[in-house]
């Protein structure tokens, strides 16, 4: 596998050799003095440049400067797509090393998220402005409040009077389904609401990082 170093300079010889990336830049656990590093951490990687197109589903670009992957996904080709303009490649490369490298054609908006710039050919004037060295607490979920607890709950029962419904005249896998879907996630945010009466003060402030981050806001609307 290759190490920290070698990844580092290949990242940085392909932006310098052109002219097109203007800035790189690095997220993810890699940009966060708080995290342990290990070999297993992802290059979060972004590249600023004039104009996405070129490198837009272009996999031979990728082929041609950083090898072939052993595994690669464009997530942009797939369902669910950001369609936000930019492009990523999320590549595996045969010896373990992953980058996750997006392409974008917008200035950076610090928004709090640990962030290092590698590379800026425009010293602070075109996509990455001068900025501090942020912390983790961008990655700290929020206590869930009382609110959360009675909406959780009371969802959790109105889907009961659904499932009951949909047992009478559908399928046994659909009513299942819901209680999987809706009914599970109540469960999950109503045990999160009890963590935080007994233990909070034990598990928090918790970095859960960024998907894991997004999943529990989506279970408990923190």
């Amino acid at each position: 596998m290759r190490t920290e170093q070698e990844m580092m300079e290949l990242i940085l010889r392909v932006a310098n050799a052109d002219e097109r990336i203007r800035a790189v830049s690095m997220e993810g656990s890699r940009a966060n003095p708080a995290v342990q590093k290990d070999k297993f951490q992802d290059y979060d990687i972004s590249y600023y440049v004039t104009d996405v197109a070129p490198y837009f589903n272009n996999p031979e670009w990728i082929f041609a400067n950083f090898g072939k992957p052993l595994i690669m996904q464009m997530p942009e080709n797939l369902r669910e797509a950001d369609n936000d303009g930019d492009f990523c490649y999320l590549i595996i490369f045969p010896d373990g090393n992953r980058i996750d490298l997006g392409i974008k054609a917008e200035a950076y908006i610090d928004d709090g998220e640990p962030s290092i710039t590698l590379l800026d050919k425009d010293n602070g004037n075109g996509f990455r402005p001068e900025m501090p060295l942020h912390d983790d607490k961008f990655w700290h979920i929020k206590p869930p409040t009382l609110l959360d607890w009675v909406s959780c709950t009371n969802n959790f029962w109105w889907c009961l009077g659904t499932v009951r419904k949909c047992m009478n005249n559908l399928p046994p896998h659909f009513p299942v389904a819901i209680m999987m879907k809706f009914g599970q996630q109540s469960i999950l945010c109503a045990t999160c609401f009890m963590w935080r009466q007994r233990w909070w003060h034990l598990i928090f402030p918790l970095n859960i990082a960024k998907m894991k981050k997004t999943a529990y806001a989506n279970i408990c609307g923190w």
